[in-house]
């Protein structure tokens, strides 16, 4: 984290300090802030560096629409877990502000008893490739000299995944008992935020809802160019109608972001089409499910394919659930 402003620092280690005043005896696995943390100044500045325990992967990299996505009940099972995190913390009193799959980790059996040779065996030599420039010029101190590929948890030929979810991320975080504004993320666009009001915790359950579908589906709710406040307000107006007038929408500025200079700033376009929710998820490909598989819990990560056909009833769950997470009251 490069020339990180110094509340985010701030952020990361009141959270860690929360999490472990209310975890004192053996700490909760499912909130992982950092084991420690250092500085490194180098030529693009001071670095904040965190360390944390060995984890598996995120839910992002396991739910690629193109490549395999995880079969509907283990996302279930995975989604009911998230849930409880955000619950608990949320009772210790914190806002996470920054919920998305990225930030969702399988936890992985204790590996701390086998040195660097033992991990090869697991999951192969580590993937290194140098930076070259395409002019063919020598790269200044600032750029990295090579890159490290990521590790592939799944190409191991043991079960090393857990089926338990942590939570990392907290830079974001604050207190409940002092919600502020905070800068709209793109990867963390809830309307409150979008409009530039206070986050809380009703941010983070928006925000793990539109998780639970991005996990089920592989795909995001919101389509690929919706990368600012705008746009993202414009998506959901289609979805659930025009925002609570309480919130007084801001102007926009070029680059779609709020804006208070009304003489700079531009109201957004009105759009007059309209998306159903439920129709998403009843369109979502699913691998058909088998008589026998709902029998137990699967030891790794069930996969469906692109291939694969929808099964007729797999959204019932997710739609029902879905509706009361995701939604805002326009009349508000």
């Amino acid at each position: 984290m490069a020339e990180q402003p110094s509340s985010i620092e701030e952020n990361i280690t009141c959270c860690h300090d929360i999490l472990a005043h209310h975890d004192q005896d053996e700490g909760d696995p499912r909130f992982i802030t950092y084991k420690r943390h250092f500085h490194i100044d180098g030529p693009n500045g001071r670095h904040l560096c965190l360390v944390l325990p060995f984890c598996g992967p995120n839910l992002h990299s396991l739910s690629n629409y193109m490549n395999s996505r995880m079969k509907p009940q283990f996302v279930q099972a995975l989604a009911y877990q998230a849930t409880e995190i955000i619950r608990d913390l949320h009772a210790r009193g914190i806002c996470h502000g920054n919920i998305r799959p990225g930030n969702l980790l399988l936890r992985i059996r204790n590996l701390d008893h086998l040195g660097d040779q033992g991990i090869y065996r697991l999951f192969g030599q580590p993937k290194i490739e140098e930076y070259k420039t395409e002019s063919g010029k020598i790269l200044g101190p600032e750029a990295p000299r090579y890159n490290v590929g990521f590790l592939d948890f799944m190409s191991s030929g043991e079960d090393n995944l857990l089926n338990e979810l942590s939570l990392i991320g907290f830079d974001h975080a604050f207190q409940i008992s002092s919600s502020k504004t905070i800068e709209p993320l793109t990867e963390f666009l809830v309307p409150e935020v979008a409009v530039r009001k206070p986050a809380s915790p009703a941010s983070d359950v928006w925000a793990l809802g539109v998780t639970i579908l991005n996990m089920r589906s592989g795909i995001s709710l919101f389509p690929w160019h919706v990368d600012c406040p705008e746009y993202f307000i414009t998506e959901c107006v289609k979805y659930f109608g025009e925002i609570p007038t309480s919130w007084e929408e801001p102007f926009y500025d070029e680059q779609g972001r709020p804006t208070s200079d009304k003489t700079a700033g531009r109201t957004r376009d009105v759009c007059d089409k309209t998306h159903s929710l439920k129709q998403w998820i009843r369109d979502i490909w699913d691998e058909p499910t088998r008589s026998n598989e709902n029998e137990s819990t699967p030891a790794k990560p069930f996969f469906v394919r692109d291939e694969d056909r929808s099964h007729p009833r797999s959204h019932d769950w997710l739609s029902d659930d879905i509706s009361s997470i995701i939604n805002y009251d326009p009349k508000t």
